[in-house]
This record gives C-alpha cells, structure tokens and sequence, in this order.
C-alpha cells in the first residue's frame, strides 16, 4: 500500500525486501532491494539489506559490494561490518574477514558472536590453539549459553587430547542444542574410551539426522 501511494519512496521498497527474506522468497527480496537501491543508492541502509539477500543466496561477491557501499556511505553501520566479515569468510577470504570484524569489535567489544568468529578466523588462519583458546573461554564468560563456544572448545581440547575435557564441552553443547547431530557425533568421538557411551552418542546422531555412516 505505500509503494502505491508513494512508488519512488526507497523504506517501503527495502522493507519488503527484508520482508520476502523473511518469508525465504528470495527473488522477491532480491527484485525489491535491486529498486530500493535503484531509487537512492546512498541509503546505506537499502545496501545492507540487498548484501543480506545476496548472503542468503550464497552469492557472496555481490554482497560483499553492497556491505561496503553501505559502509561507504555509512562509516559507523556496525552490522555492515559484520556481515561484510562474513561475505569474506564463505568465500574463503580469512584476512579480509578477520579484518572486517576487527573492525566491528571496537564498537561492540563485548559481543559474543564477534569473539567467536575472531578465534575461529584466527584457527583457520594459522594462529594456533594459544590464540583462540582464550576467546572462547571469554565467549563463555560473558554467555555461558553461547552453545558455538561450547562445541569449539569440545574441538580445541580432542585436538589437546584431553577427553575429559572434550567431553564436558561437547556434553554442554549438546544439553543447549539437543536437535543437532553434529554434537552427540563429536561427542561419541571423545568418549573412544568407554564404547557403550561413544555408541549410545552415535546412536542419538543418527536419530537425528547425522548422514555420514
């Protein structure tokens, strides 16, 4: 009703746009925020949310365009950065994402979803267990719900060969997100010393829907 009262206003355009990705009717999404863009391409705001359809396509080239326009024209969008980050990352991009969030956390230093991403860019990057560890473990500090910490920290300590440890992580994780299999998978993988547990945890994997027999 407010693009037929006003066609050439750009909020109700971008809105739908955010509105159809809701729904995961993406070429919908995609077609309104290609014309919110069209009718004002210095809202920084039409470009975030084009970036986020193009995320949600997996087209990671294109929205990697539109999360730096909105950042172009927006230098404080703090989100921008983030999902910048993580056009970067899917795309295999590690330095360009670690730098992008960098940049994020110093307007949210405290944010747990941006420590997270940080370590494990910083694993994939080479940096080692000694540079991680801790930002998990801080991850937890200020969310001890975090389940990614939870499932990362099971990973860093099989890695450490500290079962026990490994055990309690991924036991965590699996309390806070009982649906995935991944987690009684990893789970079974640190319990290789007692085998009725380690089969029982494979058992719930393939209860809920682990693949890979």
């Amino acid at each position: 009703r407010a693009v037929r009262f006003s066609p050439t206003w750009v909020v109700p355009w971008m809105n739908m746009s955010d509105s159809y990705s809701e729904l995961d009717q993406l070429e919908a999404a995609e077609r309104c925020g290609l014309k919110a863009v069209m009718l004002d391409s210095t809202f920084a705001s039409a470009h975030y949310n084009l970036g986020n359809v193009y995320l949600a396509k997996k087209e990671e080239g294109k929205a990697s365009i539109h999360f730096q326009k909105a950042i172009a024209y927006q230098p404080d969008y703090m989100v921008a950065y983030f999902n910048l980050g993580l056009a970067y990352y899917n795309s295999g991009n590690y330095k360009h994402a670690e730098k992008m969030w960098e940049e994020y956390n110093k307007f949210r230093p405290d944010d747990t979803d941006v420590l997270q991403s940080l370590a494990q860019v910083g694993l994939d990057l080479g940096k080692g267990i000694e540079y991680a560890e801790p930002i998990f473990l801080n991850v937890l500090k200020l969310d001890s719900n975090y389940a990614k910490a939870h499932f990362s920290l099971g990973e860093l300590n099989l890695v450490k060969k500290d079962l026990v440890l490994a055990q309690k992580y991924f036991n965590n994780y699996v309390a806070l997100l009982p649906d995935d299999p991944a987690g009684y998978y990893y789970l079974a993988i640190s319990q290789n010393q007692n085998t009725a547990q380690a089969l029982q945890s494979l058992e719930s994997a393939f209860k809920y829907g682990y693949k890979d027999y």
